[in-house]
């Protein structure tokens, strides 16, 4: 998916731009790439660990955007809690 802010070709199954960071929306339209018939074995076997590192760095990423969402669902909760104390002790 390339991003449409500054134009880095991201991972299909990328929510953010790698490079800076601009949510991923729609994917924009890019040329097909032709499978090359002169592969070797090593090259697939590459290909299957570029794989399952792929796979953990969006796991990695799906866990942060959990992580900051937690952050944000705590902060707002903080604020909303002060915002009542407050309001308890003036009320």
């Amino acid at each position: 998916m390339i991003c449409a802010t500054c134009g880095h070709e991201n991972l299909e199954a990328n929510r953010f731009c790698g490079k800076c960071g601009t949510p991923l929306r729609e994917p924009a339209p890019r040329v097909a790439k032709e499978r090359d018939p002169n592969r070797t074995a090593g090259n697939e076997e590459l290909e299957v660990e570029l794989r399952a590192l792929v796979q953990e760095a969006n796991a990695s990423e799906r866990r942060l955007l959990d992580v900051l969402e937690g952050v944000q669902l705590v902060a707002v909760s903080t604020a909303l809690d002060g915002r009542t104390a407050t309001n308890g002790t003036h009320g």
